[in-house]
């Protein structure tokens, strides 16, 4: 084997060029939402089409080591090019639920918060109206005390004794 035939020929022609923009959008959408890739080489990266601009296992800082050194390790450029926008598209995935998971903490833990709050705020309502701490107004203690004083009971012996003598 010549040295010229372990030399893979360039990639080029309309599946190049398509794989390429797809690797392209592919490392947009993680620049964007990984906040790891600097923006200037989001844009240096999208903004060409030569083989030293492609997106490099180096700019996935999240993905590991080994699939770094597989991507470098493929013989042609199409190889490349094609596990490129395959660790580029998992890691967007990856991102992406990243992002829904704290984007549903960050509601629960408002929504928490603002019942919290609204709970704080009638607490402080109630104080300010004379209802006690529990929420209960002097006229609903004076009631329970008369009951457990036994009260109550009294009356409606009372009660009964005028009924009795009335009828």
């Amino acid at each position: 084997m010549s040295a010229e035939e372990s030399i893979p020929a360039p990639f080029t022609g309309p599946a190049a060029e398509a794989m390429v923009r797809n690797v392209h959008a592919s490392f947009e959408n993680f620049a964007k939402l990984s906040k790891k890739i600097p923006q200037d080489l989001a844009t240096q990266v999208s903004g060409s089409t030569t083989r030293r601009a492609w997106p490099t296992p180096r700019g996935a800082a999240s993905v590991k080591v080994t699939e770094k050194q597989a991507v470098l390790e493929l013989e042609t450029d199409a190889e490349r090019l094609e596990k490129l926008l395959l660790l580029m598209e998992s890691e967007v995935e990856v991102l992406e639920i990243e992002r829904r998971i704290r984007g549903r903490v960050k509601k629960q833990m408002e929504k928490s918060q603002r019942e919290f709050y609204l709970n704080e705020q009638m607490r402080a309502i109630q104080k300010e109206l004379g209802h006690g701490e529990e929420g209960r107004t002097e006229l609903d203690e004076l009631e329970e005390r008369s009951r457990s004083a036994g009260w109550a009971r009294r009356r409606t012996r009372r009660r009964r004794r005028r009924s009795r003598s009335c009828g």
